[in-house]
């Protein structure tokens, strides 16, 4: 069994504090902290496109128009994690978790697994964001050193040259290896030597076997290509789902300013649980319309790990609230310009390619 981690007591009780202001808010919206209108219009219009694209894949005419369909599906199947996966995952889009759920599995079939990416989301990363050895979302691999808690290895002297090429592949090494090796290496919530049901298995692959038959068997067997011009647009397909996906998860937890804090030898935390939300969390580009509309509430990333069962489509009006708490109780909201935070982020990988 895992060590427990506990929080410090809130002594400004600063969660209240920011609880207070944001009910206020959800009581004067009726939908609560669930979809609106506007939310079910967006959702629609991505679904749509996406939608259209997938069958579009089996109706191109040459290989350019093959490689192009492929891009936009790299955009749009992030786009549906980013705008309904995610939110269905929090079951912050229905009040019914039946039909949260039903949109959850759309993960399934765009390559992920929804029960080991819920374990690390929700089990791991939401409770520990930041703390070395619990938050797996940001212990993925020793290819890279984001911490001075890590371990040092040779090739890290480098990592801030060849890491924005590996994050091209992000999405790509996701589907072909993370999931069948976080299954493979045991339940990293309960302890690593916890199995995962059996059905679970049986899930994955059968999962994996029609996501890879929908983008890359089906194109092969119904479209005069090769099999290498079909493998050539999946990857491209990847490459925009990588660039997409690693813009909003590294902006909002890994930069030159983040901190990576230990609990104490019992398991202790310096800081109470909303405060370390906080500290390790970052906003992004929330300024930015188009940023705000297709990052589904990514860049207003302190909300969203202060309320992560409030769906996105509210984050814009309860961030200013949240943000006045923080200030009045003499703290740091912390909120970078979108490319501001990439680079920040290089400039952390290029602080830990140094050995301490």
């Amino acid at each position: 069994m895992k060590r427990k981690i506990h929080y410090s007591n809130d002594e400004l009780n600063l969660f209240e504090q920011i609880q207070s202001v944001v009910n206020g808010y959800l009581d004067a919206n009726s939908s609560g902290h669930h979809a609106n209108t506007s939310y079910f219009i967006k959702i629609a219009l991505i679904g749509g496109i996406w939608i259209a694209a997938l069958g579009c894949l089996f109706m191109v005419n040459s290989l350019p128009e093959l490689w192009v369909v492929y891009g936009v599906l790299g955009v749009f199947n992030t786009l549906v994690f980013l705008n309904i996966i995610h939110d269905a995952a929090h079951q912050s889009i229905f009040r019914s978790r039946r039909y949260n759920n039903a949109l959850f599995n759309l993960l399934n079939i765009i390559g992920g697994n929804c029960y080991i990416w819920k374990l690390r989301h929700i089990n791991s990363h939401h409770p520990y964001p930041n703390i070395p050895g619990e938050d797996m979302d940001i212990g993925q691999s020793e290819v890279v050193r984001l911490n001075s808690k890590s371990p040092y290895k040779w090739f890290h002297k480098f990592q801030h040259i060849y890491m924005p090429i590996i994050y091209l592949n992000y999405t790509l090494f996701w589907v072909f290896f993370r999931d069948f090796n976080d299954f493979w290496k045991g339940d990293f919530v309960r302890g690593a030597n916890k199995t995962y049901p059996v059905r679970e298995w049986i899930y994955m692959i059968l999962y994996k076997v029609l996501y890879f038959s929908i983008f890359l068997i089906l194109p092969y067997w119904l479209l005069p290509y090769s099999f290498g011009s079909i493998f050539l647009g999946f990857v491209i397909m990847h490459i925009f789902q990588s660039i997409l996906s690693v813009m909003g998860l590294l902006t909002a937890h890994v930069n030159e300013y983040s901190k990576f804090p230990l609990p104490n030898e019992s398991g202790i935390m310096e800081d109470c649980w909303a405060i370390h939300q906080i500290n390790s969390t970052n906003d992004f580009g929330t300024g930015n319309r188009i940023i705000n509309y297709t990052f589904g509430g990514f860049n207003f990333h302190v909300a969203h790990h202060l309320f992560p069962n409030i769906s996105h489509i509210h984050y814009a009006f309860i961030t200013p609230l949240i943000k006045k708490v923080i200030e009045k109780n003499g703290l740091t909201y912390q909120e970078m310009g979108m490319f501001e935070a990439l680079v920040s982020h290089w400039y952390l990988l290029k602080k830990y390619s140094k050995r301490d």
